[in-house]
């Protein structure tokens, strides 16, 4: 007993071709008929590699795309932007007046405060600096990635256009196949025939099943590639607002910020100098009173001096009594020192006697001597 093989209803795929040709220009139209041909041979490979060099260029771009983001060192961008506000509200020009370090020790140390203010501000400005630089490097990088997106796009834009001419050429291919299984099962029900026309009629569905699901494959990738479309404008819209952040912050916030510290700094010095004018007046008006005080008191004690005589009687009594004393003293004094020599020159006469009587005999002596000695 033959096997009758059941033949599937067309009328579904061909809505599906008709719509998807309608897509296609000529030149596209004309290159899904070529692709239809080339489905013609009956090897079982033609049906498997249907596409897939297209699917290859697609996987190739793809790659290129992934190996450059992993060799990019882009950083974190949304670190570089928190460290620059920390950076920012740190050497907020408010809070360096306002702090410890600022107004009060202003008014306590007035020649300090501008050169802490300035120092920090330099301190931080180098900070910002710093940040300023990764965020033009991150910036450039998200400019660069949006270049490469929309590669991207207009690739996943022509795999699109090529995918719907194989699945169109697929498609016609397929129509062929339906019409031939259609003949040949309507002549093999006219007559009888043997078991290879049936298996060669069997070989045809079943290369027709096998060009169907790859078709279907095909209609997939479609898909994922019209899904692709929106996917690669939303990264890029992103990354779009991204560079434009990191523009703004570094072309209006960081420019506003030194902007409003060297106004701070300005008002500071202006202060600076207020205080110390301030504080001249203030000394100027206190050696004003001072003056005053004192030139007062000497005009009075001058006053006074001027109405004295130029030794006063109580000075008068005082030498004079001092001067009679004195006078007395030194009568007193002059006596003693007469009475004093008077005694040393009685007693200066008895030791000159006394020295030459003491001579004389010594001299006696010596002479009675000589004379016993020229006797014996």
């Amino acid at each position: 007993m033959v096997e009758k093989l059941e033949v599937t209803p067309a009328s579904a795929e061909n809505d599906n071709l008709n719509s998807l040709k309608k897509q296609l220009s000529t030149a596209e139209l004309q290159k899904a008929k070529d692709y239809a041909l080339t489905l013609r041979d009956n090897r079982q490979n033609t049906i498997t590699n249907y596409g897939k060099d297209v699917q290859n260029e697609m996987t190739k771009f793809t790659d290129e795309v992934l190996l450059n983001v992993k060799n990019k060192d882009t950083g974190e961008i949304g670190e570089s932007l928190r460290n620059l506000v920390v950076s920012l509200d740190s050497a907020d020009p408010e809070k360096m007046v306002n702090s410890n370090r600022g107004i009060r020790r202003f008014f306590n140390k007035l020649r300090l405060s501008v050169f802490e203010m300035t120092a920090k501000y330099q301190e931080v400005s180098v900070q910002i600096d710093q940040v300023t630089e990764r965020l033009k490097a991150q910036e450039a990088s998200l400019l660069e990635d949006n270049a490469i997106l929309d590669q991207m796009y207009q690739v996943n834009l022509d795999y699109y256009k090529s995918l719907n001419v194989l699945i169109v050429g697929g498609q016609l291919r397929s129509a062929e196949m339906q019409n031939e299984i259609e003949e040949k099962q309507a002549v093999l029900d006219e007559q009888a025939a043997d078991q290879m026309q049936y298996q060669v009629l069997r070989d045809l569905k079943d290369q027709k099943d096998r060009l169907e699901q790859r078709v279907n494959d095909l209609l997939l990738t479609r898909e994922i590639t019209i899904q692709q479309a929106p996917q690669i404008k939303l990264i890029q819209n992103a990354n779009s607002i991204l560079s434009e952040k990191i523009h703004s912050s570094i072309n209006t916030a960081i420019p506003l910020w030194k902007n409003q510290v060297g106004i701070a700094i300005s008002l500071l010095r202006q202060k600076n100098a207020l205080e110390a004018q301030e504080a001249v007046a203030d000394a100027t008006n206190e050696l004003l009173k001072k003056n005053s005080s004192m030139l007062r008191q000497q005009t009075v004690d001058v006053v006074k001096a001027t109405q004295r005589g130029v030794v006063d009687v109580e000075t008068l009594k005082a030498t004079q009594a001092d001067l009679v004393a004195t006078l007395q003293e030194v009568m007193t004094v002059q006596q003693e020192g007469e009475q004093k020599r008077k005694n040393v020159q009685a007693e200066l006469d008895i030791l000159e006697n006394n020295f030459q009587a003491k001579i004389l005999a010594n001299t006696q002596n010596i002479s009675k001597s000589k004379a016993n000695e020229e006797l014996q």
